[in-house]
């Protein structure tokens, strides 16, 4: 399931293509600074940074133009909106040769990291889609319950496991693109249907014979995601992890489900060890348990900064997982509707 561990490589970076940045926004008016200050600082610097504004209500654009940043305001008139609209609008207001795609709540580890990523894209070719899914940085208890879902998020695109299968589609926090190719195959215009943009823009580029590049973002590109507490942490999981599921290759989705069962079958046994009063059996169970605790442990490691005593308390996050994607199915599924910043999206 977690067979490899793709991290972004250094490499020469000879050309000095123009990379617009585009970043969709809605009431980010928190989250932008960290963000435009990273690039800011960038070794090599954008040629633009676009804000495309989806209707905030709060001080959004006047932030970004602070930064010197260039808003674009979403236009509503066709009925399109949402974070695929905005990309959309960015990128038709954008000039630069290649494109590069960051949600508002990421940012730039340190000053090499858009130079990394370019030199990256050079060397495949500047063809396809390069992307990233960002390490996420943890700063309160309650954020420890996305280890799970960030371990699958990685997980179900398949690219990590030990099977030789490709992406099932492309990290949406941080995507990079040349131009002429975005809007050759239609970029986020095809994906305006979706509720996860990256699966459709992945899909576009793949029909076109493109490759599609997924990588760790831990070296590179941070998040800190649903800052605002443990309800928009759910809200947001629930929003997305059912479809997102419905991509993940069959031989990887099964080791996903018997990962997540020995998540519960080896806790239970623990437990069922301590009820005998053979010390063999007590300690195979306890053995167990913190074995199952240093893997999951290894795999936090590699998507966030989560605590070793979520580690540890592993069967708790497990069952929180199964109760948002069993909430995350029905609304995908059945009530065909979600919730998010205020707006109700219907599926």
């Amino acid at each position: 399931m977690y067979w490899k561990h793709p991290a972004v490589q250094a490499k020469p970076l000879n050309a000095r293509a123009r990379i617009s940045v585009i970043i969709p926004a809605r009431n980010e008016e928190n989250n932008l600074p960290r963000l435009l200050e990273s690039l800011e600082n960038q070794t090599h610097q954008p040629f633009e940074v676009m804000v495309a504004d989806d209707g905030s209500t709060d001080r959004t654009a006047e932030t970004a133009e602070r930064f010197g940043a260039k808003v674009v305001s979403v236009q509503k008139e066709t009925g399109w909106r949402g974070k695929t609209a905005a990309c959309f609008q960015g990128a038709q207001a954008a000039s630069g040769e290649w494109l590069v795609f960051m949600d508002a709540d990421t940012w730039l580890k340190d000053a090499d990291a858009l130079s990394k990523a370019a030199s990256s894209f050079q060397y495949q070719g500047a063809k396809g889609l390069f992307s990233v899914q960002p390490y996420h940085e943890i700063q309160e208890d309650y954020e420890n319950f996305s280890a799970v879902f960030n371990i699958l998020t990685m997980a179900g695109m398949n690219v990590i496991s030990a099977f030789n299968v490709e992406a099932a589609g492309a990290f949406g926090p941080f995507t990079m693109c040349a131009r002429e190719e975005y809007f050759r195959v239609g970029g986020h215009e095809m994906a305006q249907h979706f509720l996860i943009e990256g699966f459709a823009l992945a899909e576009a580029f793949q029909e076109d014979l493109l490759p599609v590049r997924l990588y760790s973002g831990k070296d590179m590109v941070h998040f800190r995601m649903y800052p605002e507490g443990l309800t928009q942490l759910k809200n947001g999981w629930i929003k997305h992890f059912a479809s997102g599921s419905k991509g993940t290759y069959p031989s990887v989705m099964t080791a996903v489900v018997c990962w997540i069962a020995g998540g519960f079958l080896v806790p239970f046994f623990c437990i069922l060890t301590l009820t005998t009063v053979n010390w063999a059996w007590i300690l195979n169970g306890v053995l167990c348990y913190l074995l199952y605790a240093m893997q999951f442990y290894l795999f936090t490691c590699r998507t966030g900064s989560f605590s070793i005593q979520a580690a540890l308390g592993y069967p708790a996050l497990f069952g929180l997982f199964v109760m948002v994607f069993a909430r995350s199915w029905l609304a995908t599924n059945v009530l065909r509707t979600v919730q998010w910043k205020g707006q109700k999206i219907d599926l």
